[in-house]
């Protein structure tokens, strides 16, 4: 909680930080499955949703057929998706899958070289968005969840190709005002928000855990994937996921989710969740003690959810 407090701070006492961020994006020649030479910088004057996935990569699966989807909708308006596979490749399986999703982009063969050109993670999938300038804008590690479509790519769509010139002409103009805007009503009031939710969610007694095994998960990118799915899930306080115990724990607020449905939004990230061990909540612990005491004798913590045995 206090990292996310001062991970604000940061964004208001360092502007410069995000405009150092803007880089131009590193151009490429590949291959493509028919063999097809593709350079990314022939792709300037529309937003690229630049890939990179792999066949292995259960999250890379997962979220490939809402790429199909964004770049059926958001074609006309310049969007641009190209999938760079990661090694190792099985050329026919990725010939197989890509029939399977019928992807509507360019799907090319890259290498851990190409990669790197974009990125140091380790993490899959990775997608790099670049502007209409050939700039890299943002670089958005596991899951490119709906949410993050409409906040960071939706809004380079909106502008036309004369617009991003003038755009590019004024860039650290508009920047700095943009983060002085998010400073004066974001920032601030996101902070008021976060300390305050700390009180709250202590003190709530709809609060549960629950620890979920999940299959699929071999690499800490498929643990990242699983826990970015969770975070964006309403209802859900605090996760932590392990791909070497291949285990998820989640707080939740048992009166917004269920734990069936917790269960689903994993399986939607391209894993299985086969089984959990629970906690009474609060509140439930509560009620079970009114009926195995009737007199009342014993009463539950406020504070501390009992374990099912």
């Amino acid at each position: 909680m206090w990292r996310a407090i001062t991970l604000g701070m940061l964004l208001v006492a360092s502007p410069a930080t995000v405009l150092a961020q803007v880089r131009a994006a590193p151009d490429f020649v590949l291959k493509d499955l028919r063999g097809r030479k593709v350079r990314l910088s022939s792709y300037k004057g529309k937003i690229v949703l630049l890939n990179f996935w792999a066949t292995w990569c259960p999250p890379c699966r997962a979220e490939m057929p809402e790429l199909v989807t964004w770049q059926r909708e958001y074609r006309a308006r310049g969007l641009q998706v190209i999938g760079v596979t990661y090694p190792p490749i099985n050329r026919t399986e990725v010939r197989r899958f890509v029939r399977r999703i019928k992807a509507n982009y360019p799907i090319v063969l890259g290498t851990k070289e190409t990669k790197g050109l974009f990125s140091d993670s380790e993490t899959l999938p990775i997608t790099v968005v670049i502007d209409r300038e050939g700039k890299i804008r943002d670089t958005i590690e596991g899951i490119l969840l709906p949410e993050e479509f409409e906040e960071k790519i939706r809004p380079l769509l909106k502008q036309s190709s004369v617009d991003s010139k003038y755009y590019s002409s004024f860039e650290n103009r508009f920047m700095k005002e943009k983060l002085t805007m998010r400073m004066k009503y974001i920032v601030g009031p996101l902070i008021l928000a976060l300390v305050m939710s700390v009180g709250v969610n202590g003190a709530s007694a709809s609060s549960a855990t629950v620890t979920i095994r999940v299959e699929g998960m071999h690499c800490g990118g498929c643990a990242s994937s699983v826990e970015k799915k969770l975070k964006a899930t309403k209802g859900v306080l605090q996760v932590r996921v392990s791909f070497e115990k291949k285990e998820a724990w989640v707080e939740y607020d048992d009166q917004k989710i269920t734990v069936a449905q917790l269960r689903a939004v994993i399986n939607s990230a391209g894993f299985q969740a086969v089984e959990e061990k629970g906690v009474l909540s609060n509140r439930d612990a509560e009620q079970l003690y009114q009926i195995i005491d009737p007199l009342n004798l014993r009463k539950s913590s406020s504070g501390a959810a009992r374990r099912l045995r």
